[in-house]
C-alpha cells in the first residue's frame, strides 16, 4: 500500500434542522441548502433509521494514489499501516467519526447510550462528542446537561409537560470554544451555530424533546431515561499549552477515546506519532513526509496514517484540530 495522507469524499446529510453554511462557509457546492450534516470521516456499517439512515456509511479517499478506496478496505489490507498499534471498533471499523454540523433551527434533545445501557442492549453503542464552534450567531447556545437537583420523576414531568427545556443547563456560545459531550449527558445544539464535531463511531441518538416540529419525529423517552446522567457531568475539558518557535498547541479535550488540540501554525510543526486527523479551520497545509507532500485547503480533513512514518505540516497561518487517540503516558 503506497500510504500518504488521506482526505475523503463527503457525505452529506440533509436534516429539518440544517442550514446553508456547508455550501456556502464551507464551499461545498455538492451540498443542499438544508444540509444538517457533512461527514468527513466515517466507518459506520449501520447509521440509524432514526437520522433517516440505517445503511452503511464508509468513507472513500477522495486524492491522491489511494483514491477510490474505501477506508474499511484499507484497514483490511493493513491495519497496522492505517492505526499502528491502537485497535479498531469491535464491528472492525475506523474508532473515530468526524463531521460538520450546521444548526439553523434547534437541533432535538437527545441522549447518547452510556456503559451500562449498552452492556444489556446488543447494537447500542456509546456516542461520546465534542463540539468546536466553528461560528455561532449573537444569542446561540447549546444546552449541556441537567439543572443541578434534577432527578428521573422531575425530568419526565417536564417532558409531558413539554417544559423541558427548562430541567436543560443553557450555555452561550461563541467561535474558538469547545465543548465535551460524554455518554448520558442530555444535550442539544442550538440554533445559529455551526461546529465541528468528533465523536466515537456511534449513531445511536434518543431523542427526549424536539421542539413540537411538524410533521413530529420519532421520540425514545423511555430509553433516553434509562441512560441519562443526572448530576455533575464530566466535561472532559483540560488546558495545557505549549510554545515554540513556528506554533502554538493547546490541549482542549481528553477522554479514554480521542484527544483534541487546536495549533495555530506560522511556519512548521512535527506530529507526534501515531495516527493523527487534522480538520483545518484556517489556511491550508502543506503535509510533508519522507520525501514526498501534498497540499491542502481549507475544512479539508486530513487523516494522517501512522505508518507514513515523521511527518511535519507546514504554513504561514494556520489554525488546526488535531485529533488523536489517548496513548499511555501522554496527556
Amino acid at each position: 500500500m503506497k500510504l500518504h495522507p488521506l482526505v475523503f469524499e463527503p457525505i452529506y446529510k440533509d436534516k429539518v434542522w440544517g442550514g446553508d453554511a456547508v455550501r456556502v462557509t464551507l464551499g461545498r457546492g455538492g451540498a443542499s441548502l438544508r444540509c444538517g450534516e457533512s461527514w468527513e470521516l466515517v466507518d459506520l456499517d449501520i447509521t440509524a433509521p432514526s437520522g433517516g439512515g440505517g445503511e452503511a456509511a464508509h468513507s472513500v479517499v477522495a486524492r491522491g494514489p489511494l483514491r477510490g478506496r474505501a477506508l474499511r478496505d484499507l484497514l483490511d489490507e493493513d491495519q497496522a499501516a492505517i492505526l499502528g498499534d491502537h485497535p479498531r471498533t469491535v464491528a472492525g471499523g475506523f474508532p473515530l467519526l468526524i463531521k460538520y454540523l450546521d444548526a439553523r433551527q434547534d437541533l432535538s434533545v437527545q441522549v447518547h447510550p452510556d456503559a451500562e445501557f449498552v452492556a444489556h442492549h446488543p447494537g447500542a453503542a456509546l456516542k461520546s462528542e465534542a463540539w468546536y464552534i466553528l461560528d455561532a450567531a449573537e444569542d446561540a447556545c447549546i444546552y449541556l446537561g441537567l439543572r443541578p437537583g434534577v432527578d428521573a420523576a422531575a425530568l419526565r414531568r417536564g417532558i409531558e409537560s413539554g417544559a423541558l427545556v427548562d430541567f436543560l443547563t443553557r450555555v452561550q456560545v461563541k467561535p474558538g470554544e469547545i465543548y465535551f459531550l460524554p455518554s448520558g449527558a442530555p444535550h442539544a445544539l442550538g440554533a445559529g451555530c455551526l461546529v465541528a464535531e468528533i465523536q466515537t463511531p456511534s449513531d445511536t441518538t434518543f431523542r427526549l424533546y424536539d421542539w413540537g416540529r411538524h410533521p413530529p419525529r420519532p421520540l425514545h423517552i423511555e430509553e433516553a431515561l434509562a441512560c441519562a446522567t443526572f448530576g455533575p457531568i464530566d466535561h472532559g475539558i483540560f488546558d495545557q499549552y505549549e510554545a515554540q518557535a513556528g506554533f502554538e498547541r493547546q490541549g482542549r479535550v481528553s477522554c479514554p477515546h480521542f484527544e483534541i488540540s487546536t495549533i495555530k501554525i506560522n511556519d512548521f510543526i512535527p506530529l507526534r506519532p501515531g495516527p493523527t486527523a487534522l480538520m483545518i479551520l484556517e489556511g491550508g497545509l502543506d503535509v510533508r513526509w519522507r520525501d514526498q507532500s501534498m497540499c491542502f485547503g481549507p475544512y479539508d480533513t486530513i487523516l494522517c496514517p501512522a505508518g507514513l512514518g515523521a511527518t511535519t505540516i507546514h504554513s504561514p497561518n494556520a489554525h488546526v484540530l488535531e485529533v488523536r487517540f489517548p496513548f499511555k503516558g501522554e496527556k
